[in-house]
């Protein structure tokens, strides 16, 4: 009868390192989440939570620029752990980790746009099987579209990007990711000088999400 009682504390005590771990992330703080991450791994090798927190690890390591670092434990978390909450969404990061080694060093002017294309194309591969593998999922599938409509955007397929962001519209008018998408396509429209539809893209971004 005593056991659970002595269980408990460590079992609260886990939690506590864990809500610690998801502040470090929400505040940004990727390095310190990445680290503590690992602490809590070394510390807990046998915790039920260890696909949360191996998540939460790649996720932050991703978010820090170290993609193929953050993929690689993403990756493992899928593998070991495909029952998790987090998998989809752990997918979804694996395939930002992919867009953003393309999207750093383009913005960064560390490469040319032409050496750019390579790796955004992994990323739009890999954004589009995250939709379609996880189509059910009304957080990650509308994300994982929108981004691969950013992507095409960012290769300057315009038209192709244009149908991606309309599409997406269609689909989630008053998505969570509804207002960056029409204003993308605002300005999309206005670089094919296609002015007089951009113009309305525009004003409905002031009227419908202020």
């Amino acid at each position: 009868a005593s056991a659970p009682q002595a269980a408990a504390p460590a079992a609260g005590a886990e939690q506590d390192e864990i809500d610690s771990l998801v502040s470090a992330l929400e505040g940004q703080r990727f390095d310190d989440a990445a680290t503590e991450a690992q602490r809590f791994i070394e510390k807990h090798p046998a915790s039920p939570k260890l696909g949360q927190v191996l998540y939460i690890r790649g996720r932050a390591l991703v978010s820090a620029g170290k993609s193929d670092e953050g993929a690689t434990v993403l990756r493992e978390m899928i593998a070991k752990y495909p029952k998790d909450d987090n998998v989809p969404f752990a997918a979804l990061y694996v395939a930002q980790g992919e867009y953003l080694k393309a999207h750093g060093p383009l913005t960064e002017f560390k490469i040319e746009f032409e050496q750019a294309i390579p790796q955004f194309e992994k990323a739009l591969e890999a954004f589009r099987d995250v939709a379609k593998t996880y189509a059910a999922d009304a957080q990650v599938a509308p994300r994982a579209r929108l981004m691969a409509a950013q992507t095409l955007f960012d290769m300057r397929r315009r038209e192709e990007a244009l149908a991606e962001f309309h599409a997406y519209l269609e689909k989630e008018p008053q998505g969570a990711y509804a207002g960056q998408a029409l204003f993308q396509t605002g300005a999309i429209l206005a670089e094919l000088e296609r002015n007089e539809e951009a113009k309305e893209a525009d004003a409905r971004v002031l009227k419908e999400f202020p």
